[in-house]
């Protein structure tokens, strides 16, 4: 019974040390695994830094070109109603001359 008593006690010291070790490979690949998801959170908060930096960018870069875009168009228009007048004008230039040119027949 002795013999059986320390066979028994040696089973359970040697899967206590198998479960030991299989205890620490587990808790190595935990942290392993919990470095790289840190790594992961520290990378994506790093993308998502410039995927808003971006996002600003392009709203600033967006509201510029919407006021170059309403100035040029202030200008067409000033420069559209400029030629109409310069076209008006010419038109009663013309018929200036034509009435006197017919005046003078």
């Amino acid at each position: 019974m002795i013999i059986r008593t320390c066979d028994f006690r040696a089973r359970a010291d040697k899967a206590r040390g198998a479960l030991s070790r299989e205890l620490d490979e587990l808790n190595e690949r935990l942290e392993e695994t919990g470095g790289h998801t840190a790594a992961q959170i520290a990378l994506n908060a790093r993308r998502e830094e410039e995927l808003s930096k971006l996002k600003s960018d392009l709203d600033s870069c967006n509201i510029s070109h919407e006021s170059t875009l309403a100035t040029l168009r202030q200008k067409h228009n000033a420069a559209i109603a400029d030629m109409g007048e310069q076209i008006d004008n010419l038109n009663k230039q013309k018929a200036k001359y034509i009435r006197r040119r017919r005046a003078a027949m």
